[in-house]
């Protein structure tokens, strides 16, 4: 139901449309070419959903997995410090069970969209399972770990309140790097 394209079937110089034989190759090139483009379309979309929670957006659990090898690897090879967090929404049961599933969704891609504001380029934020998310924080120390976590904390209560849907989360920090690995 959507244009996807057009093709210009009449003749610039007389302005004359094609003749019907013209204009059936025409029909048949353009339903091949729309097969085509909504085939390449619906892999991109597979491509992505490999990596990405289909609710969220985040990067997936099998995309954290990969990055944190990726970034403790970096760590011990170049004594490079990052920050592993972890943050499970509280009460989430009971958003589910009172407000039903639609709601606790709704409360999920909140928070995703919350998580991934305050960010800088190089973070990653990702939905581990559930109600659990994950951040990757390359080169921060322990201090700025726990502020930027402290930050992200206060804004998650203060927009979500702002909301009137009151949602807080329950945080855990790991430092990797220097001496910690």
């Amino acid at each position: 139901g959507e244009v996807i394209g057009i093709i210009w079937a009449d003749d610039p110089r007389s302005r004359l449309l094609p003749s019907t034989e013209l204009l059936q190759a025409l029909r048949v090139f353009a339903n091949q070419a729309t097969a085509a483009l909504d085939s390449a379309s619906r892999f991109e979309e597979m491509r992505y959903l490999a990596e990405h929670d289909p609710l969220t957006r985040l990067y997936n659990r099998r995309a954290f997995n990969h990055r944190l090898r990726v970034e403790a690897s970096r760590s011990r090879r170049y004594g490079t410090p990052f920050a592993l967090v972890v943050l499970d929404v509280d009460g989430f049961k009971g958003i589910n069970d009172v407000h039903g599933h639609l709601a606790g969704d709704a409360a999920l891609a909140r928070v995703a969209d919350l998580l991934g504001q305050p960010l800088r380029a190089a973070d990653a934020a990702f939905r581990i399972g559930g109600d659990e998310f994950a951040l990757i924080l390359p080169e921060l120390e322990r201090e700025t770990a726990e502020a930027a976590v402290r930050r992200i904390a206060a804004h998650l209560e203060q927009v979500c309140a702002a909301e009137g849907r009151p949602v807080t989360a329950s945080f855990g920090v790991a430092v990797f790097g220097g001496d910690a690995h």
